[in-house]
């Protein structure tokens, strides 16, 4: 070597976040695939409609006596949703003995119920005249 030259050092390599990455994304795609396993994609309508009837086929309850359990079978009602009813229920029973629904657009009155929730469950109700 010269005397004017000096010897150049590689630096190291920058620290990247390659690794982390190159692991998380195969095992993200591999959790997807078996989360998504065994879900029913609806490709039209009538597909969406027979996915909903199989879930609860026969089903019909009365939301004023139903406990939490059988509320939450019902499409778009899940566990929350379930003892929001029960408890709306307990909370406005009248004095003279009258269910507090009577019929499925009084359960809109619970909070995270609204028409298109209605529109899905009201086949699956019944409401018994008292």
């Amino acid at each position: 070597m010269d005397q004017g030259q000096t010897k150049s050092v590689a630096a190291p390599p920058p620290k990247t976040l390659f690794v982390p990455f190159a692991i998380a994304v195969p095992l993200a795609c591999v959790w997807m695939v078996f989360a998504t396993n065994n879900l029913h994609i609806a490709t039209s309508p009538s597909d969406a409609n027979t996915n909903q009837q199989t879930q609860t086929p026969g089903l019909r309850l009365d939301p004023n006596t139903a406990s939490p359990t059988d509320l939450a079978l019902l499409p778009r009602i899940g566990e929350v949703t379930a003892q929001r009813i029960v408890a709306f229920r307990e909370e406005n029973k009248p004095q003279d003995g009258r269910p507090v629904f009577q019929s499925a657009n009084d359960l809109e009155r619970v909070r995270g119920i609204g028409p298109v929730t209605i529109a899905r469950i009201e086949r699956y109700l019944k409401f018994d005249s008292h």
